[in-house]
């Protein structure tokens, strides 16, 4: 059972809704994706994510993401295929039957070494928060919350996050758009998807 809200915020609205998250009971995070070995940095609260509303790309989508769970129930490591030699020479990788063009040679320090993935497909209890941020100094690139999961922990997991959100944030549209990210919006910048996005698709005041 799929869910997500969609938002736009500043770091300083994504602490004060995840301040009343915490306040409820203890949660952890952790970064969402692949890594190289298994040791995954968590943290016991979003202030304490160094780079938090700051985006590292000019997609949201490609921004950072993270596994929120609570702390009884540990998040699992889902091992990966290690790579070999032969894997760092590909100059393509196929995706669903389509070949896409690759470097090789990229792959040189992940060669020989257990990787792992963190995300929902053995977490169930968990949900994911991509909290957006800021790119170039005027661009704000949206968050959201979602889980692909049912299960009960899951479920209020996603319940205290919303309700947080929508407590603090204002409905726009589809969007719920946080009190920092309405007088960034009202300083003349971008709030969107992605920078390459034609700006009639940007989020705008009505």
């Amino acid at each position: 059972m799929s869910r997500r809200i969609q938002f736009f915020a500043r770091k300083e609205d994504i602490l004060s809704a995840a301040a009343r998250v915490e306040s409820v009971g203890p949660v952890r995070y952790v970064k969402y994706g692949q890594i190289v070995g298994s040791d995954a940095p968590t943290y016991a609260s979003i202030a304490d994510i160094g780079d938090l509303g700051n985006a590292a790309y000019d997609s949201a989508s490609a921004c950072a993401k993270y596994l929120v769970y609570r702390p009884e129930v540990p998040f699992k490591l889902r091992p990966l295929k290690t790579l070999t030699a032969e894997d760092n020479e590909r100059t393509y990788i196929e995706i669903l039957d389509v070949q896409i063009p690759v470097k090789p040679g990229g792959l040189t320090q992940k060669v020989g070494k257990p990787r792992f993935a963190i995300d929902q497909l053995i977490n169930p209890d968990c949900v994911v928060v991509n909290p957006g941020g800021i790119w170039n100094g005027n661009v704000l690139l949206r968050g959201e919350l979602s889980t692909v999961s049912g299960t009960q922990i899951s479920r209020d997991l996603f319940s205290r996050f919303s309700r947080a959100i929508k407590s603090q944030f204002t409905p726009m549209r589809s969007y719920y758009v946080g009190p920092g990210a309405l007088e960034f919006l009202r300083a003349g910048n971008r709030l969107t998807q992605a920078v390459q996005c034609p700006r009639e698709l940007d989020f705008v005041l009505e």
